[in-house]
């Protein structure tokens, strides 16, 4: 029990005390009220102390009118003065507008409060903000206590950034998603348009097998019969070998078959091939064909197939009485004229669709082409059906026709133009096509690097570059792959070393037991032993002989974890498949000290 005892005396009019009154006043309840008082503001304190969300109390500040003109600060939580960047002794009684930064987000803000005190209504909003660099979100409450008002602020960048997250995600799906039912619609019109053309042969092939074997014709018909048999037979043979192209292509199976090619008896042997066809249309066939074109190293075979493709397509897509021109020149990579360029050299952009360079192996022979020289350009043109300016970008890929409906007017499979753009790229090329748009023909330019002559200007050509120069070099190069071998071997030779090929780890451990090279360049794919095995074979095979071999590992298997793997098995360099020419012939001078 809690009293107040208040005493009081009383005196007569002499002054003397005559007797004492006393009150005693119980005051239990409000020392209780009181004490819960305390521990409550004792409670909030240590609650708005430890609170992760800012919290603050202003009073409104007025003007003689009674107008709010500023909030003065009557509590800073820690939180708070951490994001205020003050500490919260140094708030208490500052004003508010003396603190903010004057800008439009806290002018709004300002407004808000305002409003929060002489409406009454709380707020609730997510504010943006940017502080020294550092941008993000704050979630900002206030409503109103007395004639101020109490605001909490949280930093909910996460939460933000956790939604932008979200919905970039749910956009990739979404993107995704597309794309899987086009390459679905794609799919089942591929199959369709491949059950289509295989069926079509079948059906002359079997009827006229049939009616040969029930009746007996004259020699006029059996010939006739036979030629549309052998005839069927042949273009049912053709679908099947793009199909088996196709699939060589997809598995980095197709082999070339590298030799000095003439393009002038390639271009004239396809053009053999197609001529009965375009006779049958009575289409012109018009040749420009430079003879000071120079060779080329490819597969003669491969090349026909190319040349095949575009004149087989000119022939399909221009109308009887049409015609189709043919040109081979020499385009010069450095220089702004051509030599028998029948065609704009400035081709707009937006009738143009180009097979870009897709960093295959091959690449590197366009990209080095021996040091960037010239190239042969083979162009043929129709004034024919034409491409839409929609489908151009994807005339070279696989499976894509303009027309893959029921009611197209051309048969194919559409792997003719995407085995092109293959084959061009494995001989280091580029292939484009150029169309003004449907009606109005196109124009298809095949560019393949020209074999270097050894003349002074390309001896001068090659200075200017200042490539290494690796001549006295034995380099043995290991790898499965006969093009990536080729090719190798190819941009090393011509910059002067001597360079011996092994198709296996076996191989190469016979070839090192009879001499040892100055440089070892392998892959590390391999069948059976693999580029890491045979790094500790070599250790082994040298320690021996009391000697060391500069290695480099030439590979597909990228990233950080194989070049550390790579070294720890004792390469002293690990280079990523595709490798530019350059970069190769660097990496191998760096390695033996000529650079």
């Amino acid at each position: 029990m809690y009293c107040e005892w208040y005493k009081s005396a009383l005196r007569d009019d002499d002054g003397n005390l005559v007797s004492i009154l006393s009150l005693v006043l119980d005051v239990t309840e409000r020392h209780r009220a009181e004490q819960a008082l305390r521990e409550s503001e004792q409670r909030f304190r240590i609650a708005q102390e430890l609170s992760l969300d800012a919290f603050t109390i202003l009073n409104s500040v007025r003007n003689t009118t009674g107008e709010i003109i500023d909030f003065e600060w009557r509590y800073v939580n820690p939180k708070a003065g951490e994001i205020l960047n003050h500490s919260p002794d140094y708030l208490l009684g500052k004003k508010l507008l003396d603190v903010l930064p004057g800008n439009k987000t806290n002018s709004e803000l300002f407004e808000r409060y305002v409003e929060v005190v002489d409406s009454g209504n709380p707020h609730d909003i997510e504010i943006p903000y940017n502080a020294e660099g550092i941008s993000g979100w704050f979630r900002n409450m206030a409503v109103k206590i007395g004639d101020g008002i109490a605001i909490s602020f949280s930093d909910i960048s996460q939460r933000k950034r956790n939604e932008v997250e979200r919905m970039q995600l749910l956009e990739r799906e979404r993107i995704a998603r597309e794309e899987a039912e086009a390459a679905n619609r794609i799919k089942d019109e591929f199959l369709t348009v491949l059950s289509h053309e295989l069926r079509s042969p079948l059906n002359p092939i079997l009827g006229w097998a049939k009616l040969l074997r029930e009746r007996k014709f004259d020699q006029k018909a059996t010939d006739r019969a036979l030629e549309t048999i052998e005839r069927n037979a042949k273009l049912q043979s053709q679908l099947i070998e793009d199909l088996l192209d196709v699939s060589r292509i997809l598995r980095g199976k197709l082999v070339l078959n590298i030799t000095p090619v003439n393009l002038m008896t390639t271009i004239e042997a396809a053009l053999e091939t197609v001529r009965l066809a375009a006779q049958a249309k009575a289409i012109q066939i018009q040749t420009l064909l430079d003879p000071t074109v120079g060779l080329i190293r490819g597969d003669a075979n491969r090349l026909q197939q190319v040349i095949w493709n575009l004149l087989s397509n000119a022939v399909k897509f221009t109308p009887s009485g049409g015609q189709i021109e043919v040109h081979l020149s020499t385009y010069f990579e450095n220089k702004s004229s051509r030599q028998n360029q029948p065609f704009s050299n400035n081709p707009n952009p937006k009738s143009m669709s180009v097979a870009a360079h897709s960093r295959s192996i091959a690449e590197g022979v366009s990209a080095i082409a021996n040091l960037k020289l010239d190239y042969a350009e083979i162009q043929v043109k129709d004034n024919g059906k034409g491409i839409s300016p929609e489908f151009l970008p994807h005339v070279f890929e696989y499976f894509r026709q303009e027309n893959g409906s029921t009611t197209r007017q051309f048969g194919g499979l559409g792997l003719g133009l995407a085995i092109v753009r293959h084959l061009v790229e494995l001989h280091g090329g580029l292939v484009f096509v150029e169309s003004e748009g449907e009606n109005l023909g196109a124009t298809f330019t095949v560019r393949l690097p020209l074999m270097v002559a050894n003349s002074p200007t390309h001896q001068r050509e090659v200075q200017v570059l200042e490539l290494p120069n690796l001549t006295g070099l034995d380099i043995l190069i290991v790898d499965d792959e006969t093009d990536i071998r080729e090719l190798i071997a190819f941009i090393l030779e011509q910059s002067g070393a001597s360079v011996s090929v092994t198709t296996s780890a076996e191989e190469a451990l016979i070839k090192l037991k009879e001499s040892i090279p100055d440089v070892l360049l392998s892959d590390i794919g391999m069948p059976h032993v693999d580029g890491y095995m045979l790094m500790e074979k070599v250790k082994d095979l040298l320690s021996e002989k009391g000697r060391k071999i500069p290695a480099i590992a030439l590979t597909a298997y990228a990233g950080e974890y194989h070049q550390q793997k790579a070294l720890e098995a004792g390469f002293q360099m690990h280079l990523a498949k595709p490798v530019e020419p350059e970069e190769l012939v660097r990496a191998i001078a760096r390695l033996v000290g000529r650079v």
